[in-house]
């Protein structure tokens, strides 16, 4: 198999940000639920398969006290997502250019971490894939932590709906 493992990388994916994975949102979604969130005084964060990176670039410069890392093997995300990073000073944010195996079998020294994100990646990669991801979550997600996982799919978009058919024009 291919160095992209069945993943259709002929398409840039999209671009958007994803208040869901902030570490304050998750904190918030927590308190409601009476768990204890971590600390956000001094946080270590991941996203796992971060697309054009804008999510990450945005809690980077928005969270300074965070140590963010957003991984993907996609060398053309990985760079774009590293020269916005590199323009904007964003030193807490670590770019790491490595499949979801390479990963789990730490083959990237990485920390611990308070929060691990992804959005859009379960429904559509592999079993083998998905296997890989549980084994990096139990190797880097801190006692504790945060897993956040969420999808862009048609139940989460429906509110969307009608400005889309109307800017095609049909109702």
């Amino acid at each position: 198999m291919s160095w992209t493992a069945g993943y259709n990388n002929s398409v840039a994916y999209t671009t958007g940000f994803y208040q869901e994975q902030s570490p304050t949102y998750l904190n918030a979604c927590l308190v409601m639920q009476r768990v204890a969130p971590p600390s956000i005084e001094k946080f270590t964060y991941c996203e796992l398969g971060f697309g054009q990176g804008l999510t990450s670039l945005i809690l980077a410069a928005t969270h300074p006290q965070g140590d963010f890392y957003a991984c993907d093997f996609n060398p053309v995300h990985v760079l774009a997502a590293a020269s916005i990073r590199d323009e904007a000073k964003l030193s807490n944010l670590t770019l790491p250019e490595n499949s979801f195996g390479e990963l789990a079998q730490g083959k990237v020294e990485l920390p611990m971490f308070d929060y691990i994100t992804m959005h859009g990646i379960i429904s559509w990669i592999s079993d083998e894939t998905r296997a890989q991801i549980v084994q990096f979550l139990k190797r880097y997600l801190k006692p504790g932590g945060v897993v956040q996982v969420s999808y862009n799919a048609m139940p989460g978009l429906a509110q969307v709906l009608p400005l889309r058919r109307s800017r095609r024009g049909y109702a």
